[in-house]
């Protein structure tokens, strides 16, 4: 049971059951329940109660911002294959030095965002986000269809998708065109509604189509649920 967990039953035992005017002997069997049930300390679930920090919204959570995604790590392991898969404080210099250059060879294809990742990127970082990759390739993890199960001389060639630089800039535009004309209170409203029905793990189809109506970004909404369930990172394998 994490911290929100916690804090959520503790408020629930509170609040349902009256703690705050039930009697001495009352309180001391529900501390007993929670206490039990959590393996929180007697003095700090009291400390906790009485400064009403488990109703402070986020208390206990901790939300971690992913710097380096699957595309910074898509990336890294491209560049770590062409150099002859180098250590991380081998690899760190080439990246400095040889970045520009492949992505003008268009032997790396990568943003200006990714790129100004990389070069920022520390050597323990880069031994850690290669660490997988590196357990793939030595066939010490199996996935299937990607070091096992291959079928021999088997070619996949799947082209990328680019945008052109154009199509991004009148995107942009036309997004902060419709966000201009639409009503801010109910965007704000439509947002917070959101974000409500991921709390209380309702069905979120209703509010979510209901926000669409009022004209709120799809960025907007994934934005009210990651503040919620947070960020999944998936391990790049290539």
């Amino acid at each position: 049971m994490d911290m929100h967990s916690r804090n959520q039953y503790l408020k629930a035992l509170i609040e349902k059951r009256g703690y705050h005017l039930l009697s001495k002997k009352e309180k001391i069997k529900i501390l007993n329940e929670y206490c039990a049930t959590t393996g929180q300390n007697r003095n700090y679930v009291i400390r906790k109660i009485r400064s009403s920090t488990y109703l402070k919204e986020g208390f206990g959570t901790r939300t971690r911002k992913v710097k380096y995604d699957g595309y910074v790590k898509r990336t890294l392991v491209e560049i770590w294959r062409i150099f002859d898969h180098p250590c991380g404080q081998r690899l760190k210099p080439l990246i400095q030095t040889e970045l520009e250059r492949l992505r003008k060879l268009k032997e790396i294809r990568c943003s200006e965002m990714v790129a100004s990742k990389l070069r920022q990127i520390g050597t323990a970082t880069i031994d850690r986000k290669l660490s997988h990759q590196k357990e793939v390739e030595r066939k010490e993890k199996f996935i299937v269809g990607v070091n096992e199960f291959v079928e021999e001389n088997e070619k996949v060639d799947i082209p990328l998708l680019t945008v052109s630089p154009e199509v991004e800039r009148v995107q942009h535009e036309q997004l902060e065109a419709l966000k201009q004309s639409r009503n801010p209170k109910v965007v704000e409203k439509a947002l917070e509604e959101i974000q409500l029905a991921a709390k209380e793990n309702r069905n979120l189809m209703p509010v979510l189509l209901d926000a669409a109506e009022k004209y709120v970004s799809l960025g907007e909404m994934v934005e009210e649920l990651r503040r919620v369930f947070g960020t999944y990172q998936e391990t790049a394998v290539f």
